[in-house]
C-alpha cells in the first residue's frame, strides 16, 4: 500500500512539474489578428493599381506563395502564360478554356482539370491535384480579387494583361457570392 502511494504522489509531482514548466516556462505566442478585408475601390481603379491588388493577393490572402515557390511543391508562376499556352495545344488538357486567361481562371477554380505532370497528388497518377479551390473556404477569393491574381500573373510573365477590370454591378455579384458560400 505504501508503494501505491509512493507512486500516486510521484506522479502528481511529475504530472505538476511539466504543467508548471508547460504553464509559466514555455513563453505564449499570441496569434496576429485576422486580416482586414481591403475594400476595393472599382470607380477608381486602374490597370496598374489593380495588378498592384493582384500581387498583394497573390503574396498575402491568396497565400499562393505557400507552394508556388523555389521548394517546388508546385509550379513556379513566372511563365504561367507561356506555360498556360502549351498546356492549351497539349492534347491531355481536358479542360473547357480557349484564351490564357480562360485557362489560369479555371486552374484557380477546378485546378484537377489538368494537374502539370510531377505536381499532383502522391498515389493519383497527376489526376488530382492538391491545389484547394482558390474561391472556395480555405483560400476565399472572389471573382474580382481572382480577376486581379490572373492580371498579377499575365503581368508577370511579361505578357499582355487581357483582364478587364471589373465593373461595380461584378462587385456586388462577388460580394453575393462570398456571402452564399459563408452560408453553406
Amino acid at each position: 500500500m505504501t508503494n501505491f502511494i509512493k507512486v500516486c504522489i510521484f506522479s502528481l509531482l511529475t504530472v505538476g512539474a511539466f504543467w508548471g514548466y508547460s504553464s509559466f516556462g514555455i513563453p505564449q505566442i499570441k496569434p496576429a489578428p485576422p486580416p482586414v478585408e481591403a475594400k476595393v475601390d472599382l470607380g477608381s481603379m486602374t490597370m496598374e493599381k489593380f495588378i498592384a491588388l493582384g500581387a498583394e493577393l497573390f503574396d498575402g490572402k491568396g497565400d499562393c506563395t505557400l507552394c508556388h515557390n523555389e521548394m517546388g511543391r508546385a509550379p513556379m508562376l513566372e511563365k504561367a502564360v507561356a506555360d498556360a499556352e502549351k498546356t492549351l495545344k497539349s492534347p491531355a488538357y481536358k479542360g473547357t478554356a480557349k484564351t490564357v486567361e480562360e485557362y489560369l481562371y479555371e486552374s484557380s477554380v477546378s485546378p484537377s482539370v489538368y494537374v502539370v505532370p510531377g505536381f499532383g497528388k502522391k498515389g493519383t497518377n497527376d489526376t488530382v491535384s492538391p491545389m484547394p479551390d482558390a474561391t472556395g473556404s480555405s483560400v476565399g477569393l472572389t471573382k474580382i480579387e481572382l480577376a486581379a491574381v490572373i492580371a498579377y500573373l499575365q503581368d508577370l510573365s511579361g505578357s499582355e494583361v487581357t483582364v478587364q477590370i471589373p465593373t461595380m454591378d461584378a462587385s456586388a455579384e462577388g460580394a453575393e457570392s462570398a456571402k452564399s458560400k459563408e452560408c453553406e
